[in-house]
């Protein structure tokens, strides 16, 4: 980094630390009051002069401080070290990307520094490079490892978070071809976590495939001579020190011929099937080892260190095929950290272990709810994206991404566990709800990070849900002294003070940055509605486990609580002239009143009205939707996956099927070749534009989506087939959900259609806190006629021109005709 980078980077420390530390106003850093300021502030405004930092510019920083809202006492100090990792590698992105275009660099990288790609971005002053307009990765791995690499758009695989990565290079008559800067598909082996990598170099194609046995990560590299000649050329493994996010520092490499592997870092290594006839290792002092890859008599140089982490290079496999033939080599790299070092035996570096692979997933998944659906591309999602929240469960704890954001999240947390539980994964659920516990402090707060407002009503409401959908009390009964402390934690930080009793946040939470896609920090109504909804469902486990005491003292907490959040939105809806909630009182209508439809899904608070939910959803649909998917300005500047299945689940609540289809429809269609969502899209390149590129959240609201199409849960009633398709009941086809957990019992439905008519067959195993009073099954088109268990039922037709049947529950056969 060189003298104006490195004075850059202290003065961004400075203004930051700066902007937090000091309250708003004007404080002269040339003639400052030492006796005024703490030790802390006097030393950072010395520091400041000392660096010549513009008064303006601290000022600056304080009233953009000022304007978030953010409390030194809320500031969330668990995202510090998070963020200080993607701002320095922002920096040093920065500093190596612009000043050395002859290497070879990642697909992100290759596409967002050429000025005549529609992913160019403009560096100008600002001194950061991060990835925005490709974030996209697929993770393969297995809950039983902690560590789930993940491969880009081009075969890149990054084995460890935030490091080094294996490339696969062609070299023909010392032309050397990269995936980086050429065409390829990719897609999942038969939609399990095996990602294929395809690049056609004629005559040849390149087949990578990568996968995870249990604690070690296979990638293999398959050549194939699609031509009618022989070809002869070399195939490359490079070891780079770069991934989807930027540079993944390498300071050391060694290639050890007798053991056949490449040693990075010290402490990590990357084995071999066959040896290489070259091996070629470089710093960043002599530069990218790609200069050498076209040359197989280059010698060998099998080690190098570099100061600034940029070492690299490339082993050379010779490739000579006959036309139709093909050969393989394959990498393997142990992710364990006891095995990391440890020289692997070859006939354990084999392709041959994807068969260990499907098998393993093959068990995991026919633990769990089943579903076929007569769409082919909608089935293989329901298959990965299952897939990808077993993955992220690491023992005891869960996580929303494999790279970005392999962190714990009580909210993210709270989708993901519902998600599994949905679909009967309890054994993963459970050791992850017993985990909450270590995360509670001593005064009741569930704490992921500081200043988590909603993150107590998360906790709660997932128990609930986890209750009601396994029929057992077990978890209730060991842990109910600290939930009725997540009560009281909530009850004692409303703001009901005296000097809060005119304001108009009166009774609700602190202000907080919450979920950050709502906005600069304020008193949001998503932390209230998840507080709120917390309330109730300890109320409902108090019912449960007969705490009639306590189930009194949060029965009265509810009620003063639902009256001070009713006062609080009508007073925004005489301001606003709307019954759309905005995020927080006082707020206009912007994108953050996102947040505020959590009142109707997940939470089902209609206590709040169902005129301000609808009205709430109708102005998310007319103002902030793309192409059917909800667009959020705040923050991911992106189309958002997991909020627009928010909408779509709301819309399906308020009976309005088509909406929610249209909604699923396209984001099944935004989905990357191998079936993930990052967290935001980029509206121009289609690609993540923010977060993980491969994000939990997403895949647990897909999830969730699905299983509403079949079964759609309220308090009281439970709705059959309300989402799915009219396209679905056409001709002789046939789909069916089985052994899916409820709120009452495992329930199962089969759908088969023929000319005479539709043929429904309802399963169900009741349990122990069975309590809906209402059957419903809702099917998408006007029926003449229903029979059940072989008598003539009653029906109506309602507004939506939809089948509504009343049923008992019970099993039942159902034939409609239309």
């Amino acid at each position: 980094m060189n003298r104006v980078l490195l004075q850059y980077y202290l003065i961004v420390k400075v203004i930051f630390l700066l902007g937090i530390a000091f309250p708003a106003g004007h404080i002269d850093t040339a003639n400052y009051n030492r006796t005024s300021l703490s030790l802390s502030s006097f030393i950072l405004n010395r520091l400041a002069a000392l660096l010549r930092v513009p008064t303006a510019a601290v000022e600056m920083l304080r009233a953009a401080n000022t304007m978030s809202g953010i409390e030194k006492k809320s500031l969330p100090t668990e995202l510090v070290s998070l963020n200080a990792l993607q701002f320095s590698r922002g920096i040093l992105n920065f500093s190596f990307f612009q000043s050395n275009m002859d290497w070879i660099f990642p697909y992100w990288a290759v596409r967002q520094f050429d000025p005549g790609d529609s992913s160019f971005i403009p560096r100008a002053h600002l001194g950061l490079s991060m990835n925005v307009t490709h974030r996209n990765w697929t993770a393969v791995g297995t809950p039983e490892c902690s560590t789930e690499p993940i491969v880009d758009p081009r075969g890149l695989v990054t084995p460890f978070r935030d490091g080094w990565s294996i490339d696969v290079w062609v070299a023909v008559d010392k032309k050397t071809y990269y995936p980086s800067r050429s065409p390829a598909r990719q897609s999942l082996h038969e939609h399990y976590p095996v990602v294929i990598t395809e690049c056609a170099i004629d005559p040849i194609l390149l087949r990578l495939s990568t996968f995870v046995d249990r604690t070690t990560l296979l990638h293999s590299l398959r050549v194939i001579n699609q031509g009618s000649d022989r070809f002869s050329g070399s195939i490359l493994a490079a070891i780079r020190p770069f991934n989807p996010e930027g540079v993944g520092m390498i300071t050391s490499l060694e290639y050890r011929e007798a053991e056949r592997r490449v040693i990075v870092n010290g402490s990590q290594s990357v084995n071999f099937s066959t040896a290489p006839s070259q091996s070629w290792c470089s710093n960043y002092a002599d530069g990218d080892s790609a200069w050498m890859s076209g040359d197989a008599d280059g010698g060998n140089r099998p080690s190098s260190m570099c100061e600034v982490g940029l070492a690299n290079g490339f082993l050379r496999f010779p490739v000579l095929l006959e036309a139709g033939k093909e050969m393989e080599i394959v990498m393997s790299v142990p992710l364990d950290e006891a095995d990391r070092i440890v020289p692997v035996h070859s006939a354990d570096i084999s392709s041959g272990r994807l068969g260990n692979v499907t098998k393993y997933w093959d068990d995991q998944l026919v633990r769990g709810t089943a579903i076929e659906t007569p769409d082919a591309v909608l089935t293989a999602s329901i298959k990965s994206n299952l897939i990808t929240l077993v993955m992220l469960c690491d023992g005891p704890t869960i996580t929303p991404g494999p790279s970005s954001y392999h962190h714990f999240w009580f909210r993210d947390a709270a989708f993901m566990i519902h998600a599994l539980d949905s679909f009967g994964h309890h054994e993963r659920t459970r050791p992850i709800i017993e985990n909450f516990f270590s995360h509670q402090e001593s005064n009741g707060y569930f704490r992921s990070q500081k200043g988590e407002w909603d993150s107590n009503g998360q906790a709660l409401w997932v128990i609930h849900q986890h209750t009601l959908l396994t029929g057992s009390d077990a978890c209730v009964a060991a842990h109910f002294s600290a939930l009725r402390k997540a009560v009281e934690w909530i009850d004692h930080q409303r703001m009901k003070g005296i000097a809060q009793s005119e304001q108009p946040y009166f009774g609700l939470m602190p202000a907080g940055l919450s979920a950050e896609h709502l906005g600069l920090a304020d008193h949001y109504y998503w932390d209230n509605f998840w507080s709120l909804a917390g309330v109730r469902s300890f109320n409902a486990l108090c019912s449960i486990v007969s705490a009639n005491d306590d189930q009194h003292y949060g029965q009265r907490l509810f009620d003063d609580y639902l009256c001070d959040i009713t006062a609080s939105l009508m007073r925004d809806r005489s301001r606003l002239s709307s019954a759309a909630i905005p995020a927080a009182p006082r707020r206009n209508i912007d994108c953050g009143m996102i947040g505020s439809l959590s009142a109707s899904y997940p939470l089902q608070l209609f206590e709040l009205g169902p005129e301000n939910l609808e009205a709430t959803v109708d102005e998310i649909t007319r103002r902030y939707c793309i192409d059917d998917v909800f667009f959020q300005h705040f923050i991911h500047s992106g189309k958002n996956i997991y909020l627009s299945l928010q909408v779509a689940h709301s819309c399906l609540l308020l009976g309005d099927r088509k909406r929610f289809a249209r909604i699923l429809s396209s984001v099944v269609r935004h989905a990357s070749p191998t079936g993930t969502y990052p967290e935001a899209i980029h509206p121009m390149t289609g690609g993540g534009s923010m977060g993980d590129g491969h994000h939990g959240w997403a895949a647990a609201e897909f999830m969730l989506a699905v299983r509403a199409m079949f079964i759609l849960e309220t308090a009281h009633e439970v709705r059959f087939l309300s989402g799915t398709p009219e396209e679905w009941y056409r001709n002789e086809q046939q789909f069916f959900l089985r052994n899916a957990p409820t709120h009452s019992g495992k329930a199962g439905i089969a759908v088969y259609n023929n000319v005479q008519g539709t043929h429904i067959i309802i399963d169900w195993e009741p349990h122990a806190f069975s309590h809906h009073t209402r059957w419903l099954v809702i099917l998408p088109y006007r029926a003449s006629s229903v029979v059940i268990d072989g008598a003539a039922s009653a029906f109506r037709i309602t507004p939506h021109d939809e089948t509504e049947i009343l049923l008992a529950p019970g099993a039942c056969i159902i034939l409609t005709k239309r």
